[in-house]
């Protein structure tokens, strides 16, 4: 069950949000698995444009879109069973309704043929800005509004998380030729080489 937005982006209202230290690192942690998952999408698409284990890369393709899209929601709009608070600052929501915002474009692109590899690049590039925003200003309103959340803690994991991804991601441009990577790997070799 979902409980009610307090904040929309624009609106001034003024009111108080608490939230139990315990929910204040889920919702962390649950941003930080958004984060990895914004590359990891981004890979398995590429993964499937490449042709590589395309039927079981598509459906873990699938599964994740699944996902991604029902926890979303879920951290903005605040969700007991999991812990999940609402937004405690307008900054923070209006921070994850612009991620949002962004995550409908990209889950759409995601459905779209292999050629699309440039755009997806682009876009997870751009999304990610928009999850780290989101997790900087999740971070800052958690620890100022209770000092028992270690939040740079939970937010250097998941973010080792996404560097993996964004790596792996990576790989599969470079396999692809698509890769800004892949001028900069060829220069060196022809360096080392001389």
């Amino acid at each position: 069950e979902f409980r009610r937005v307090l904040f929309r982006s624009g609106q001034t209202r003024s009111c108080t949000v608490t939230a139990t230290h315990l929910e204040l690192e889920s919702g962390i942690k649950q941003v930080g698995l958004l984060r990895a998952w914004t590359q990891k999408l981004a890979k398995l698409f590429l993964l499937v444009a490449k042709g590589i284990d395309t039927t079981a890369n598509q459906n873990k393709l699938d599964n994740l879109v699944k996902q991604f899209a029902e926890l979303l929601p879920r951290v903005i709009a605040g969700y007991t069973p999991e812990k999940l608070p609402v937004p405690i600052t307008q900054s923070l929501a209006d921070a994850l309704i612009s991620f949002d915002t962004s995550r409908v474009s990209f889950l759409s692109l995601l459905s779209s043929s292999g050629s699309a590899v440039a755009t997806v690049q682009t876009d997870s590039v751009a999304i990610l800005a928009k999850v780290e925003t989101a997790m900087t200003q999740y971070v800052s309103a958690a620890g100022s509004r209770n000092g028992y959340v270690d939040g740079s803690r939970a937010s250097l994991a998941s973010s080792l998380l996404m560097l993996v991804q964004k790596m792996c991601k990576e790989a599969v441009l470079i396999g692809l030729g698509k890769s800004d990577l892949t001028s900069q790997l060829t220069s060196t070799d022809r360096k080392s080489v001389v």
